[in-house]
């Protein structure tokens, strides 16, 4: 297999073994994602893709009226797997935050269960680079800093919405 510049094979990556364990299929790169989302998402310097999952879509028929989480991109950082979470959905409105926290307290309790032990590991290895759940939007950001909806998502552990988000 080829492999674009910047991104690691995901076969025999600790981040395809716990997509593995958690029953979701790892594509390469950012294959998982709609171009449109993955042209908002940045890699620093030493960042690697290892790969990526299209969350929502594996669970849509299992739980078509869930509030889903978009993604899941596997990073390689510092030379170890970490799991980074990113939604794609409007912050044009103040509304909008609740219907993320509905979303990440959907991902959390998916998170916490025990076939998706491998990726809390690397969940919690992505917070130590900063926030392991992102937003990210493509339209205007309603949601001001230290308003009671920033402080909600941020004491929720979710990254304030941007229109380009940087891993890590």
């Amino acid at each position: 297999m080829r492999l674009e510049r910047g991104m690691s094979n995901s076969t025999g990556t600790s981040f395809s073994a716990a997509c593995a364990g958690a029953g979701l299929t790892a594509n390469a790169g950012l294959g998982a994602m709609r171009r449109s989302d993955a042209a908002g998402v940045a890699f620093g310097v030493g960042a690697a893709r290892v790969g990526s999952v299209d969350v929502d879509a594996h669970f849509l028929s299992a739980e078509p009226n869930s509030n889903r989480w978009d993604y899941l991109i596997g990073v390689k950082v510092g030379g170890t797997d970490a799991a980074f979470w990113i939604e794609s959905h409007p912050a044009s409105s103040t509304s909008d935050a609740k219907v993320m926290l509905k979303k990440l307290n959907w991902l959390k309790q998916k998170i916490g269960t025990a076939g998706w032990a491998q990726l809390k590991q690397l969940t919690i290895k992505a917070q130590s680079h900063g926030h392991a759940f992102r937003w990210f939007t493509t339209g205007s950001i309603r949601i001001r800093p230290g308003s009671p909806e920033a402080l909600l998502i941020s004491g929720a552990g979710l990254d304030q919405p941007r229109k380009r988000v940087q891993i890590p």
